[in-house]
């Protein structure tokens, strides 16, 4: 699966929101209810002043919920980042991290689509 976005806006006539970026995803079923999953993903912000920012992920997903109207998935991730933002980060970054989707084909023409991602730094903080 891949997307790409661009996301813009402002707030009293000043620019809050510029980032773009991509992502790549490939999911290979395991058994009938686990599967591996690779996320690849670039971003750029410039509000933030993050030059760029290229994250890897490797995910064991277990499917809790799988009909023809109704899908869950949840699992964990090991995450490996480099950011550029100078400043205040630049470098790589090792995390730890859960994933969830959540799907609900509620009628023919409506689709309920839900996810969340979550990390810790695996890395010693001073």
């Amino acid at each position: 699966k891949w997307e790409t976005f661009y996301n813009c806006g402002e707030s009293e006539d000043e620019k809050s929101t510029d980032e773009y970026g991509t992502s790549f995803r490939y999911r290979r079923e395991l058994t009938k209810s686990s599967f591996f999953q690779s996320l690849s993903s670039y971003e750029v912000d410039q509000i933030r002043d993050i030059g760029y920012d290229i994250q890897q992920a490797f995910s064991w997903g277990y499917k809790l919920i799988e009909e023809e109207k109704m899908m869950l998935n949840v699992g964990p991730s090991a995450i490996i980042q480099y950011i550029d933002q100078p400043g205040d980060f630049d470098g790589f970054g090792y995390f730890g991290g859960l994933f969830e989707e959540f799907r609900w084909l509620i009628h023919d023409d409506l689709v309920f689509y839900q996810s969340f991602d979550i990390s810790l730094s695996l890395e010693d903080s001073e």
